[in-house]
């Protein structure tokens, strides 16, 4: 029902908590949300790192749609909700290969407007992270494009690069923080 509490909060509590970036708000929403989109993704034959990209996405379709004025006051729970099973779905009829497909591989005009949106977010956010992956070193950059873009087990990335799985782990892990860095600390990476 329309303005009813969700957990103490109003409806418009709520969406002006997301305008105002209330973290009290938005870390209630992270804790409430993020487990039940996880676990529907996983029940539809979904992955953890799935699950983290769909959630992803649905906060920034949602993002724009309220600060856009394009947010429609209802449930807001079935709403993320249900932007999140859409990207998911999408993604899964357009890539059955692989479960969930990359929105920026499908033609601009079979798109919804939050699919378009969400497409025009991910060819940015792939241009920055590309220049950010460039920044790396020549050894960071191999392991995350063998491990990311070619989806090489952590043992088959140790045996290509003739190290043992242990220190690819670490490697990895230490590359992937600094990529998380130099992201962090592009404002264009963010979304306001």
């Amino acid at each position: 029902m329309k303005g009813e509490p969700q957990n103490g909060y109003s409806e418009q509590e709520i969406i002006q908590g997301i305008k105002e970036n209330n973290e009290g708000i938005l870390t209630h929403l992270v804790k409430k949300l993020t487990p039940k989109v996880s676990h529907w993704i996983k029940r539809n034959g979904g992955f953890k790192e799935q699950a983290e990209d769909i959630i992803q996405d649905t906060w920034m379709v949602v993002l724009i749609k309220i600060h856009s004025g394009k947010y429609e006051e209802g449930n807001f729970e079935a709403y993320f909700m249900g932007v999140s099973r859409n990207i998911w779905l999408k993604g899964c009829r357009n890539n059955p290969m692989t479960k969930h497909g990359d929105p920026s591989e499908h033609p601009i005009k079979d798109l919804s407007e939050e699919e378009l949106i969400l497409k025009l977010l991910k060819d940015k956010r792939y241009e920055i992270v590309h220049q950010k992956l460039m920044e790396l070193s020549e050894k960071c950059r191999n392991i995350i494009a063998l491990r990311y873009y070619k989806d090489t087990k952590l043992e088959d990335i140790a045996d290509q690069m003739d190290i043992s799985v242990y220190y690819a782990k670490i490697k990895l892990h230490r590359c992937r923080n600094y990529l998380s860095e130099l992201l962090k600390r592009d404002p264009d990476f963010t979304i306001d």
